[in-house]
């Protein structure tokens, strides 16, 4: 690839790292690597993971086709992009779904494919960036039988435990031996929680019942006094988020219970958390989170993923900008690429280009809470609102959104428990009535309500 163009096309825009302990760190996600594009199992179509309802491409290109999951070289393009624009990161976060959307029962998919798979990305990651810490979360489609993670020890947690905790410690590794989730130092005074959110999907029915599934709450809850007391600070990753769907009111991740739990817990140990990563919906959002008088204490960001499937997005990853002694987040750039472009002008190489700098874009000091709720309460500004949902489809043209779809997406950036998100619903729009956001995404509204095989 061309390194020089990627360097040339972003360096320019990059933040000035004024303060002496600031770095920098990428979070990459919803990668969903399918080998099978342009050489599927089934005549007819252009790839395994063709989503549901969606007619195959005509005139499918070499970087992949919205209608599908990436091929190899795609994701092989944002990686070694990653790497021309910052090749010495402070380490690299992940936020699950390497997997591909498949009907993985017609396909014979076990689990030793999803292992495979997972190990394709992982050394990926390590021989582009050798010797950068890469702390990897699961995500629903990173098991067999997709969305069933058990509460319970198996071979893909022993498998992956090895694959990724090899050099984290003995504790991490039984942790997620046991749930799928584990602790480690990021550096000093500063730790990171990836969480098996995937324990408290509402789709998991292995969990369907708990209360606390493999003891995960409990163990976050002890993880994060014990960073009080040592006076660390800690971010939390992971893939399913809390919360409701900016897109569509209809859909929430967590059950209600495991929701209200999750909410509790940020509350209580706010002092202590510098940040949440979330993924999963393939959007580019953030939730905001309060403490009981309505300050805001906490941000729950949800990056867009590598893969454009359904037409959701275009490929994206993302990079952090954080204060290294307090671990409290000052910025974050997004970068993307057109998939579109770059088939069409049968490019050598994606031209990978910065998307956005939250700062500079949005007119943020910093992405703190408060700077965050800034941001929020600015959105009932047309011309934010137009940027941000601009930028929550990576560049996809979704039309305008006004009305109901205006008001899923506000009520969704500051209502994370359910029973608030329903009171603002019924006050901007007098109460559920229906969903006049775009055409795709009613579409995909039904398509929650009348299946689960094939959504996220």
């Amino acid at each position: 690839m061309c390194l020089s163009g990627v360097w040339l096309a972003v360096a320019a825009v990059l933040p000035v790292l004024t303060v002496a302990d600031t770095g920098r760190f990428w979070f990459i996600t919803d990668i969903h690597y399918d080998p099978s594009y342009l050489r599927p199992h089934q005549r007819g179509t252009v790839c395994d993971s063709l989503g549901a309802g969606m007619d195959p491409p005509v005139n499918p290109g070499p970087w992949g086709d919205h209608a599908c999951d990436p091929p190899w070289h795609t994701i092989n393009s944002s990686v070694y992009a990653m790497k021309a624009i910052d090749p010495n990161p402070d380490f690299i976060l992940r936020g699950g779904d390497d997997v591909p959307h498949v009907d993985r029962a017609l396909l014979n998919y076990n689990a030793r494919t999803v292992v495979t798979l997972l190990s394709n990305i992982t050394q990926l990651l390590e021989e582009v960036f050798p010797g950068v810490p890469v702390y990897s979360s699961l995500g629903n489609h990173d098991y067999w039988i997709k969305n069933q993670l058990p509460d319970t020890p198996n071979d893909v947690y022993n498998e992956l435990a090895d694959l990724w905790l090899s050099r984290v410690g003995q504790y991490a590794w039984d942790t997620f031996r046991r749930g799928g989730y584990y602790s480690a130092q990021l550096r000093p005074g500063l730790r990171v929680l990836s969480l098996n959110s995937n324990l408290f999907y509402g789709r998991n029915l292995v969990t369907d019942g708990e209360e606390d599934p493999a003891g995960q709450f409990a163990w976050m809850e002890q993880e994060l006094q014990e960073a009080r007391g040592n006076m660390d600070k800690v971010y939390i990753i992971g893939h399913v988020p809390p919360g409701t769907h900016e897109r569509i009111f209809t859909k929430r991740d967590f059950r209600p219970n495991h929701n209200k739990r999750y909410i509790g817990i940020v509350r209580k140990y706010a002092d202590v958390i510098s940040g949440q990563m979330f993924a999963h919906e393939h959007f580019d959002t953030f939730r905001m989170m309060y403490d009981e008088q309505g300050a805001p204490i906490s941000t729950v960001f949800l990056s867009p993923a590598i893969t454009p499937w359904k037409r959701r997005n275009n490929p994206a990853f993302r990079q952090y900008v954080y204060e290294r002694t307090t671990g409290e987040l000052q910025d974050y750039l997004q970068y993307y690429a057109n998939l579109t472009r770059a088939n069409l002008l049968q490019l050598a190489d994606m031209d990978w280009q910065l998307e956005y700098q939250a700062t500079a874009d949005y007119g943020i000091p910093d992405v703190s809470p408060v700077s965050m709720e800034t941001l929020r309460n600015s959105l009932n500004e047309g011309d934010t609102f137009e940027k941000y949902y601009k930028h929550n489809s990576v560049g996809v043209d979704y039309g305008s959104c006004v009305e109901d779809c205006k008001a899923a997406q506000l009520c969704s950036t500051h209502r994370v428990d359910y029973d608030e998100y329903d009171a603002c619903w019924g006050a901007r729009v007098g109460g559920v009535k229906g969903h006049r956001a775009d055409g795709l995404l009613t579409v995909l509204a039904l398509a929650v309500m009348s299946s689960v095989c094939c959504f996220i």
